[in-house]
């Protein structure tokens, strides 16, 4: 998941480079992907593992 998540940045990275309008659009669909995951998780746990 986690390499899944970096190739998407690296993407949006590029569209962004070529100032195309959707990289906006796919970079907050990105960051709400992983609100939804964190709030998936069970509670206490960080992104880590590591108890909070």
């Amino acid at each position: 998941m986690l390499a899944l998540r970096e190739a998407l940045r690296v993407y949006i990275n590029a569209l962004e480079r070529d100032r195309l309008p959707v990289a906006r659009k796919l970079r907050q669909e990105l960051l709400l992907l992983g609100l939804v995951d964190e709030t998936s998780r069970p509670y206490g746990r960080s992104v880590l593992g590591e108890e909070t």
